[in-house]
């Protein structure tokens, strides 16, 4: 073959690298692979992450179809944790509800492995202009008193007006914070933001 063909491969003979260095030096610090398949009934993504410390981690998240309006999403993970999140739309018309169960594995500072459990409940009801929405957020399987977060968003011509309160409920009720926003958007896509909150 022509010299030039040549060129790299001796050059790289020559400077007498090791495998090992080819790896760790010329290859990219980050690798990411992510393979999806979709059917019908069923969705499937992989993510594999090569990590700094020369380990990988990899994600795993099929998503299942129940009927028309349903799914069930399931993540699951190298490092144990995983998830199950439950989507419902129009089972109620205008109606969008979902239910997150979330299981992670986490190391504390003494190096004892713990598990902890946490569910998350989203409603949104649209009517007409507007939106309401609720949060139910329970940071533990343990815990029946949950941080709770209401919403609404009212559309007007080129307006958008929403307001958003936090409540926390245990042996007393706390108002964590409550805010209000107002969004204007043109015709040229243009917005103009204002918004105020105030923590409690």
């Amino acid at each position: 073959p022509p010299r030039s063909t040549l060129f790299p491969y001796t050059t790289l003979f020559r400077s007498g690298k090791a495998a090992s260095d080819l790896i760790s030096k010329d290859f990219p610090g980050q690798l990411e692979v992510e393979v999806a398949t979709k059917n019908a009934n069923l969705d499937v993504t992989t993510n594999m992450d090569l990590n700094p410390d020369g380990t990988f981690a990899a994600k795993l998240k099929p998503t299942f179809k129940v009927c028309d309006c349903s799914k069930v999403e399931v993540t699951l993970d190298t490092e144990g944790n995983h998830s199950t999140k439950v989507t419902a739309t129009d089972l109620v018309k205008n109606l969008k509800s979902s239910l997150s169960i979330n299981c992670a594995r986490l190391v504390d500072v003494n190096g004892q492995v713990v598990h902890t459990q946490s569910v998350t409940a989203d409603a949104d009801y649209t009517y007409n202009r507007g939106t309401a929405s609720l949060k139910l957020a329970f940071p533990s399987l343990s815990v029946c008193a949950p941080r709770t977060t209401l919403a609404f968003v009212y559309l007007y011509d080129k307006f958008a007006f929403g307001a958003e309160g936090v409540l926390s409920f245990g042996e007393s009720t706390e108002c964590e914070k409550v805010s209000a926003n107002v969004e204007y958007k043109d015709r040229k896509s243009t917005r103009l933001n204002s918004s105020h909150a105030v923590h409690l």
